[in-house]
């Protein structure tokens, strides 16, 4: 059985990197400037395949 690799990710960065992608969907789902949801991390998951290495198969 393999060992699992962990991989650690700034998390300021990877918003910065995906909030091109996530901004459309942040307008319509978020509640408004300053709520809980309305960070990018919040919708960070609907995009991160297009960040994370294709060697990658699983999170």
């Amino acid at each position: 059985m393999r060992s699992p690799i962990v991989l650690f990710h700034d998390v300021a960065e990877l918003t910065q990197t995906l909030f091109p992608i996530v901004e459309a969907m942040q307008k319509h789902f978020s509640s408004g400037s300053g709520a809980y949801y309305s960070d990018a991390i919040f919708f960070l998951s609907v995009a991160m395949h297009h960040i994370m290495p294709e060697s990658k198969w699983s999170l």
